[in-house]
């Protein structure tokens, strides 16, 4: 799933486009359409079931929201690719490069996978 939302950023850039002119309107348009949540909650039941099946098989936290889960995917993955041109003059390094995406992309799932999976039995309180 965050290979998925993260590919299909790269694939559709204009998407991200997209987000970023209707977040300067306000969410003005979004906002009066009717379809808005039918695209939303599919998702989010995929990410609660992918969760619920890490619970039960004892390698997922119990405690962890489908939509915050959700949010942080599309937070870190949006981010990097909405802001990868000023990022990359900024850090001096293309961020754009194949090298550059394949890290993030394995730093983002490692970041999700420390949030959600069930701390070693040593690590615990």
């Amino acid at each position: 799933m965050i290979r998925f939302i993260w590919q299909y950023y790269q694939k559709n850039p204009e998407f991200i486009t997209l987000l970023n002119t209707e977040n300067l309107m306000r969410g003005k348009h979004i906002g009066k359409s009717l379809r808005a949540r039918e695209y939303s909650s599919p998702t989010i039941a995929l990410t609660s079931r992918i969760l619920a099946a890490g619970v039960a098989q004892g390698v997922f936290r119990a405690d962890v929201a489908a939509r915050d889960l959700y949010l942080m995917i599309a937070a870190m993955g949006y981010f990097y690719l909405s802001n990868r041109f000023t990022l990359s003059a900024f850090l001096g390094e293309d961020l754009g490069q194949p090298a550059a995406l394949a890290h993030w992309e394995a730093f983002v799932i490692e970041a999700v996978m420390r949030n959600v999976g069930v701390p070693p039995a040593a690590a615990r309180p």
